[in-house]
């Protein structure tokens, strides 16, 4: 693993037992984002009381086996605004390699909004260095400060 956009993922290169970022109710930093169709966003930009802002990639199957939960979640909080943030491909491989360029990792966010039919809006992150490292959930790579878990963000 060299850091964030690694070619293949390794259990082993995880830290389980710590995690970095934001307690629950903390407010979360501001930041940058870029939707996969290029209209630039901040994080605090989103409105509603919260912001559930799902991490996940077209290789994650956590991400896409919970997309039932995403959507009854959506339903039953109304008052939250909810997003995703594409990050790098969890099991890169010959189907889905790693990102090499930004536009390749805006290409699988839109196939993953085509694929999923999902109406929340589908931010990606860089491709050497994510903007979201500031509000890691958990785990980390052991060589990186990476986010690779959902997180729910107080923002006022």
């Amino acid at each position: 693993m060299t850091g964030y956009n690694y070619d293949a993922f390794s259990l082993d290169k995880y830290n389980l037992a710590s995690a970095d970022g934001p307690e629950v109710g903390d407010r979360a930093p501001d930041f940058d984002l870029e939707p996969h169709d290029g209209q630039a966003r901040r994080l605090l930009d989103f409105e509603g009381e919260r912001l559930v802002l799902k991490l996940g990639s077209m290789t994650c199957p956590l991400f896409l086996t919970r997309q039932d939960s995403m959507e009854r979640n959506a339903q039953n909080f109304p008052n939250c605004a909810h997003a995703i943030l594409y990050v790098r491909e969890a099991h890169s491989g010959a189907d889905i390699p790693a990102h090499k360029t930004l536009e390749d990792k805006r290409s699988c966010a839109a196939l993953l909004k085509t694929e999923l039919n999902d109406p929340r809006t589908v931010l990606v992150d860089g491709v050497e260095r994510p903007p979201i490292s500031p509000t890691a959930a958990c785990p980390t790579p052991s060589t990186s400060s990476t986010a690779t878990a959902s997180s729910s963000s107080k923002r006022r």
